[in-house]
């Protein structure tokens, strides 16, 4: 007997030592691959490739396994086999959370002001193709490199407020009465003098999102603004149009119920995982996720919630392609040039406490960004254009005195902040990079 018990532990000892290639599959709930997953085993880090696949080396039955990935539940898998393999195949299925922004890294850069004319402070700018467009107080206009010289000097308007871009890229100058178009090239500005009508300005910046070659993109709404509609129309006979999307006050509310269906399945999934599941799912969920879900939940029965919130549905013009960010109904739409809907990927970042409900597309047209507000701070996190998910790391604004009009040209961050006294607003920049 005792002899059997010895075989018994020498062969379990074996067992445990044994090293095996391990082979893991990263899926979610509908099977589909996890890209990019960060797997540790003992001291190395691994990442799962485009398929959702990786491969450990000289793995050992009973050796703990920890894989992160944001938007997933933190898990841990430990393998326990009485029979030795030289190779072995692992399917492991991840969990979506919801994100909490405390999770992941947030990174900044020092700040440096743009105000080479030494003005008492900034009214306004603009990034005109390389340059900068500034409306200093005592009513004067300066074009300058983005290396801080000063390329020209401009006496403006009696009563200029602000400069705004329209939908062409062109400079425009604001007074309390009419718009005027600035004429720039890389030594002067010239302002037309022939005024805009403000109002039929105005309307056109807020409801015109861009235009392409003949076609301009606008947006219009009605049922006090519960429903939006985003509309293709041609500049050359505006009676020819192509609704692009329709989003309904009925769509809004199916998509809130649906989320709060998920995350229903989630909080129930929590109470109910089994630990002692050795290729299942583990890991801690804190407190204030749990709470965030609970409100989420709470969305289903306080049906109130969907009209009080406002709506943030924008269209941006990217690449060569037409971008619909429809976090009313969870989707983001892409269609090319000919308004054809190419795809629509599922989004939920705006599902987060820190959202500010503001998309922003740099000077380019290849990259956006979405605005976050945790702990006053102002974060932009970049928005993968093919999954529709955000990418890491986080990028904190470093202005303590609520930063304005943020604009990205390159990698550098534009932005409207407080000088240090206080008094009034002057130009920073940041760079956008590790």
């Amino acid at each position: 007997m005792k002899r059997l018990l010895a075989l018994i532990f020498i062969l379990s000892a074996i067992a445990l030592n044994a090293q095996v290639v391990l082979n893991l599959n990263l899926v979610t709930n509908n099977k589909k691959p996890i890209q990019y997953a960060i797997v540790t085993y003992e001291k190395f880090a691994y990442n799962s490739n485009e398929l959702g696949f990786l491969s450990i080396n000289n793995y050992k039955y009973g050796e703990k396994i920890s894989i992160r990935k944001l938007g997933f539940v933190d898990t841990t898998i430990i393998l326990n086999s009485s029979v030795l393999k030289d190779t072995l195949n692992v399917s492991v299925t991840l969990k979506s959370k919801i994100v909490i922004l405390d999770e992941v890294p947030i990174y900044s850069n020092k700040t440096r002001e743009t105000n080479p004319g030494l003005a008492n402070f900034i009214l306004d700018y603009e990034l005109y193709e390389g340059d900068i467009v500034e409306l200093l107080s005592g009513n004067k206009l300066i074009l300058m490199r983005a290396e801080n010289r000063i390329t020209c000097h401009k006496k403006t308007l009696k009563g200029a407020e602000n400069i705004v871009k329209d939908f062409y890229g062109n400079v425009n100058l604001i007074t309390s009465s009419s718009a005027y178009k600035l004429k720039i090239d890389s030594s002067k500005i010239v302002i037309d003098t022939i005024p805009m009508n403000l109002e039929n300005f105005n309307r056109a910046i807020n409801y015109c999102d861009g235009i392409i070659d003949t076609l301009s993109f606008v947006r219009r709404y009605k049922d006090v603004n519960q429903t939006v509609a985003f509309f293709a129309i041609s500049t050359l006979n505006n009676k020819r149009f192509k609704l692009l999307k329709e989003i309904t006050n009925a769509d809004k509310k199916k998509s809130v119920i649906a989320n709060a269906r998920k995350v229903n399945s989630l909080i129930y999934w929590i109470k109910n995982y089994n630990p002692e599941n050795i290729a299942g799912e583990m890991g801690d969920v804190g407190h204030e996720e749990l709470d965030l879900r609970r409100m989420v939940e709470r969305l289903t029965y306080e049906q109130k919630t969907l009209y009080d919130a406002p709506s943030y549905n924008t269209l941006k013009l990217i690449n060569d392609s037409i971008y619909i960010f429809a976090h009313d109904i969870d989707t983001m739409f892409v269609y090319d040039e000919a308004c054809h809907l190419i795809k629509r990927n599922y989004i939920d970042y705006h599902h987060l406490k820190s959202w500010a409900g503001e998309i922003i597309m740099n000077e380019e047209r290849t990259k956006v960004y979405g605005k976050f507000i945790t702990n006053k701070n102002i974060l932009l996190a970049e928005i993968n254009l093919a999954t529709g998910k955000l990418k890491l790391p986080f990028f904190k604004i470093e202005s303590g005195h609520s930063p304005k009009k943020i604009k990205i040209r390159g990698d550098i961050i534009y932005y409207l902040g407080k000088q240090p006294d206080g008094v009034g607003y002057t130009v920073y920049v940041q760079e956008l990079q590790l």
